[in-house]
């Protein structure tokens, strides 16, 4: 379109490109010339120098690359306000557009610095070429405590999933050291990100900016935006909400006819809305199928949800005529968008298009709630650096908008036709159902395996949409789709937007398709743009990380299940952040900038939607939906619990070991023909359990941070034991030594230890004669401790070749330690667990007499 508020966003977007080029000591033609500097530059009195220089070498990016750009000229010696200006005046602005870039700048940031004596001695002016960015994670605080200096780093390197490129390193393990010249860092990513700047299609500046938008995330998301105070923001959270703050300053201002320096610097207005999108009715309608075809149906359930939530939020912002800069955060069914506060009806039109489509296609069962609350300048100040007691005021924004989409959510589908609400629907009489949703209406056959099987639509689109994305390698986007390919591709209940899976041996097709928007997203790969250049002109390249992609599901629920060792049970595993609303309300504190909470959003994707892939790659598991900040997954139950350990100390290592971050989860066991609807209510129960889990720990209490398994909550310190405890008596059970075997019973005797403990706990509680820690006291000396040193002795006396293993558990529930890892409870209260994990994992499957489906006891 070219048109100005186009421009005007593309130089937000790239007002600080400079600071790439300058760190990485890239050529500059304006260095050494004092009328350039006059005319970017701010002077300082005190001192009499030229600051911000880094805005030299972003004009320098604007003329030396001028060729790249959409058709527009980037700098004009006839007028002030062009592209290059807009973009590297940002700091000395003399007309209005140029006003809103340089305000939008300030309001990304806060429109406040900390001091550098605040943050310690890693920051400050020229030390711009050897500071790393800082961890966002390792600075969430939820309980008003002062944060130690960070001594973690995002080390410089393209973005990618490998987990030597994402998780923040110690100070040790950096490279060059830290305090070194990090110039050969920056000039890598700088040669990485010039070079594919001249791959960018420029059919229009949509397709430009978004694809640029994607590049700016592989270069810029490791280094810091601002090195004069806490450099825990990346340039490219900092340049994404900067282009964002522009787009809606330009909107607003020009709807109200108010385009002047001094109402653009006012703070007062309401010129933004935050809003706030929430898909409710997810788990229902993921959940709500048999066991026929479960696998492929809930991996494509799952993942269609994640598109209608996506593409809700950008059909709202194609509306307003915003770019995906303008989203903030998507992820789990939820997302938030930044809009110029000019039209809140459009808003409420806009929803009931949507959820007129939603009823139409799922009767009822899904549903868009919104919310959204009025922002003014001041609200995206930070707290006042000296002021301890002050917060900032973005975060409760944020809150705000949750809270009335939540409302929203209790007025489903309010404002729609009543009679297509509440009237009659289906055919009414006897007619077939759909086998997997048990809903009316058109069914077709498909096969599975050596059955045929009757599907309705939308669950035939499902089965085949998981199919496809467990194979591929690319993802198409479309809007007002003009050419299609025949055969191909899914319909989603979103006004005009459908999409198309494609693997990489079929990637030559994608550019066959055309429609009024397409974007090309590469899954879990950040190598997007054609090697060649040759991009299809139309088409928004980009990425896309998404969890289970490229992830066999040619097994079924019944095969997986099968993969167990011992018991065959398929396990079900639910988990997700503790405590998440309070990271986000408090965690940040006074320096709760928007770029902070885009950047503490991006985090916690970049590891639930992206890193949990590398975790999950095995044959035995299978990633339903990862995203956000929660995850579901399904395999044999052995390997499932083993996975929930692997994923909480990798998000612990992720967070920086940061108390503040924590997860807790829950474990379901069924059999292959449970219904899978109930197992995953069952192992939302369990997680709902390990969230309200409260114990005591050294007299501190604790919560949350737990995993149920086996129907009983425990700490992850807790796990760790009880996997040490369970892989020793397997061991010694299944393979034994020296040729002989521990007998089996050895399970039963501790099985009896821990029933007289539950008893003698039990006897006390009911004659009411202590409470609390003094209960804990008594039940820890009572009968059962006895028993056990006599029973695992005499024990011990029988079986000579496991003395010393049979006594080393006896030693384990008097001292709460097994091989140098101590437990967070005393061991007697769950040594029930790793008894009857062994128990399983040795166990012969028994056949089911009556043949009747069931949930394991377990």
């Amino acid at each position: 379109m070219n048109t100005k508020k186009d421009i005007v966003v593309l130089g937000a977007l790239l007002h600080d490109i400079g600071k790439l080029m300058q760190r990485a000591k890239a050529p500059c033609r304006y260095k050494q010339d004092e009328n350039e500097m006059q005319r970017f530059c701010k002077y300082q009195k005190l001192g009499g120098y030229f600051s911000h220089q880094h805005t030299l070498w972003t004009a320098d990016f604007f003329e030396r690359y001028e060729s790249y750009f959409p058709h527009v000229s980037v700098r004009s010696d006839a007028a002030e306000d062009h592209l290059q200006n807009f973009a590297a005046k940002h700091h000395v602005p003399d007309t209005p557009l140029q006003w809103i870039v340089a305000e939008a700048d300030r309001l990304s940031a806060g429109a406040d610095r900390h001091s550098e004596t605040e943050i310690g001695n890693i920051t400050g002016r020229g030390k711009y070429e050897k500071i790393r960015l800082c961890p966002i994670l390792e600075q969430v605080d939820t309980e008003g405590k002062d944060r130690d200096e960070p001594s973690r780093r995002i080390e410089m390197n393209p973005l990618g999933l490998a987990k030597d490129i994402i998780f923040p390193k110690n100070k040790a393990e950096l490279d060059p050291e830290e305090g070194e010249l990090l110039t050969k860092r920056y000039d890598k990513l700088w040669e990485g990100f010039s070079e594919a700047f001249g791959r960018l299609p420029k059919a229009n500046f949509l397709v430009f900016t978004e694809t640029l938008l994607f590049l700016l995330e592989k270069y810029t998301w490791c280094i810091p935006g601002s090195t004069t105070d806490l450099p825990d923001v990346s340039l490219y959270d900092h340049s994404k909400t900067t282009a964002a703050i522009a787009g809606c300053l330009y909107d607003y201002h020009d709807a109200m006819g108010s385009m002047t320096i001094p109402a653009i610097r006012d703070k007062n207005d309401q010129k933004f809305l935050l809003v706030c999108g929430d898909v409710s009715g997810i788990q229902k309608f993921i959940y709500n199928i048999t066991a026929k075809g479960a696998a492929k149906g809930l991996k494509g359930r799952s993942f269609l949800v994640q598109l209608i939530a996506e593409a809700a939020g950008k059909h709202i912002l194609r509306q307003f005529g915003y770019s995906v800069s303008n989203m903030l955060y998507s992820g789990g069914g939820r997302f938030y968008l930044l809009l110029a506060n000019r039209d809140q009806k459009a808003l409420d039109d806009i929803r009931a298009e949507i959820n007129a489509t939603l009823l139409e296609k799922y009767d009822g069962d899904v549903c868009l709630a919104l919310g959204w609350t009025e922002l003014c300048g001041n609200n995206f100040s930070l707290g006042k650096a000296e002021d301890k007691a002050e917060k900032a005021d973005f975060p409760s924004k944020w809150r705000d908008a949750a809270i009335k989409a939540n409302e929203d959510k209790r007025r489903k589908f309010a404002g729609l036709d009543y009679q297509k609400v509440f009237g009659p629907s289906g055919q009414g009489g006897e007619h077939k159902t759909c086998q997997i949703c048990k809903k009316e209406g058109p069914l077709k056959n498909v096969s599975h395996g050596d059955e045929n099987v009757a599907l309705c639509r939308d669950c035939e689109i499902a089965e085949r949409m998981g199919q496809e994305l467990s194979k591929a390698s690319w993802l198409a986007e479309v809007y007002n789709e003009q050419t299609g390919l025949k055969g191909r591709g899914f319909d989603i209940p979103i006004p005009n937007t459908r999409y198309y899976l494609f693997k990489d041996s079929e990637r030559n097709h994608i550019s066959e398709i055309r429609g009024e928007a397409v974007g090309i997203y590469r899954l879990n790969d950040t190598d997007f743009l054609p090697e060649n250049g040759e991009a299809a002109g139309s088409h928004v390249l980009g990425f896309k990380f998404t969890g289970g992609v490229s992830q066999s599901i040619s097994k079924n629920f019944g095969e997986l299940t099968n993969l167990s060792t011992g018991l065959k049970r398929l396990g079900i595993l639910r988990m997700d952040v503790d405590n998440l609303g309070q990271i986000f309300m408090k965690g940040l504190g006074k320096r709760a900038s928007i770029s902070r909470i885009a950047g503490l959003s991006y985090q916690l994707s970049l590891f639930f939607s992206g890193y949990l892939n590398m975790i999950c790659n095995r044959e035995k598991t299978m990633i339903i939906y990862s995203g956000g900040d929660d995850l579901f997954i399904v395999g044999a139950w052995d390997n499932v619990v083993e996975l929930a350990g692997e994923i909480q100390r990798e998000f612990k290592a992720f967070a920086c070991e940061n108390d503040a971050f924590t997860i807790s989860g829950g474990i379901a066991m069924v059999s292959e023909k449970y219904p899978i609807y109930r197992g995953a209510a069952h192992a939302g129960d369990a997680e709902e359990k390990a969230k309200t889990f409260k114990r005591s720990v050294g007299g501190q209490q604790k919560e949350k941070n737990a995993l149920t398994f086996l129907n009983k909550p425990l700490g992850w310190d807790d796990l760790a034991v009880s996997r040490k405890i369970k892989d020793k008596l397997h061991l010694l059970i299944k393979d034994g030594k020296a040729g002989k075997k521990l007998p089996a019973g050895i399970l039963n005797r501790l099985r009896e230890i821990y029933l007289l403990y539950e008893r003698n706990r039990q006897d006390l509680e009911e004659k009411q004669e202590v409470r609390g820690a003094e209960l804990e006291e008594k039940t820890m000396y009572n009968k059962w401790m006895w028993r056990a040193v006599y029973t695992l002795k005499r024990m011990a006396g029988k079986n000579p070749l496991f003395r010393t293993e049979i006594l080393e558990l006896r030693d384990a529930l008097i001292k709460n330690r097994f091989h140098g890892e101590a437990s967070e409870r005393p061991i007697i209260q769950f040594i029930d667990v790793p008894t009857r994990w062994a128990e399983f994992l040795v166990r012969k499957q028994k056949e089911n007499e009556n043949g009747k489906e069931r949930q394991s006891n377990a």
